[in-house]
């Protein structure tokens, strides 16, 4: 159901909104023709460690096997990609200054 809303809601005027609440988020910008956002420092230190990895491994759950519940296995592709590393980085330092 969030999702729904979240999807609905994002291509408002005023960029990613708060699926709870609905109010913009204060850490979104701009980055390679597409928005990255976070809820807190947390997320953009996740967000900063995940594409700062060379090497990203996903191992299977002891008792899940191989699933799709991580984080890391739903963040978008164009975080992912190699040739956005640099910028993506960029873009996170920034939202950081604004904290």
């Amino acid at each position: 159901m969030w999702q729904k809303n979240y999807i609905a809601k994002s291509n408002s005027s005023y960029g990613i909104l708060d699926h709870f609440f609905g109010l913009p988020l204060w850490l979104q910008t701009s980055c390679c023709g597409q928005m990255l956002w976070a809820y807190n420092e947390a997320h953009l230190n996740f967000l900063e460690s995940y594409v700062q990895s060379r090497l990203r491994e996903r191992l299977p759950d002891d008792t899940l096997g191989w699933h799709n519940g991580s984080l890391a296995s739903r963040l978008p592709r164009w975080i992912k990609l190699t040739q956005h590393r640099e910028k993506v980085l960029q873009k996170i330092q920034q939202l950081k200054q604004t904290l």
